[in-house]
């Protein structure tokens, strides 16, 4: 997998808080139950990370 993204950091990389940050910047605003939801989900997907065999990752910032 590839990535590159000149304007936030890719989902696999974000911290909770960055993603929740995001989330709440939006417009028009999500109420926090589902921000919350959107955040979980973006954390869960980093589990690609503990994978055997690792996946090939690169990400250009």
């Amino acid at each position: 997998m590839c990535a590159y993204a000149n304007q936030v950091i890719h989902g696999l990389l974000q911290t909770e808080e960055y993603a929740r940050a995001l989330h709440r910047m939006r417009r028009p605003s999500l109420d926090e139950e589902i921000i919350e939801q959107y955040v979980t989900a973006r954390l869960s997907r980093q589990d690609v990370f503990e994978r055997w065999p690792a996946p090939i990752l690169s990400f250009v910032h």
